[in-house]
């Protein structure tokens, strides 16, 4: 691959946005939809920290209107990225990509035995994850109307 593009690197994964490719250290790759490219940045620009759901879902399908799929597609979509990295890293590759429950995804730099990294405490203030995904339906439907 090319120095020149933006890169992350990730346990033994180097993924590269502008290419939509990740990499394992043999050189093999995947090639990823722009959907799946578009969560695998924003979990990577979270740096270790926590991607949470319902803003990945309204930066990557904000402006679709009645078009936008239901939330639960990040869900979807981060299985069928996990599934590809299994590709590059049988056995490993899904322990790289941290369900924080109730929150969001997280990169991790080494496996992680257990996929789900269980609860976190929300911060004072913060709206339970089912109530995120309804405020941000409702901006949907509000755009959608206003267009």
């Amino acid at each position: 691959m090319t120095d020149e593009s933006l890169k992350y690197e990730f346990g033994p994964f180097t993924f590269y946005p502008d290419l939509r490719v990740v990499e394992n250290a043999e050189g093999k790759v995947v090639f990823l939809t722009p959907r799946e490219r578009d969560m695998l940045v924003f979990i990577a620009a979270a740096k270790g920290g926590i991607a949470f759901k319902d803003v990945m879902y309204r930066s990557i399908y904000a402006g679709r209107g009645y078009l936008a799929p239901e939330p639960k597609i990040i869900d979807v979509k981060i299985c069928q990225l996990r599934k590809k990295l299994e590709v590059l890293e049988p056995g490993n590759a899904d322990k790289y990509i941290v369900t924080v429950w109730g929150r969001g995804y997280r990169l991790a730099q080494e496996p992680v035995d257990e996929p789900i990294a269980g609860y976190v405490r929300r911060e004072e203030g913060e709206l339970p994850l089912r109530k995120r995904f309804q405020v941000a339906m409702q901006e949907l439907h509000a755009a959608r109307r206003a267009s």
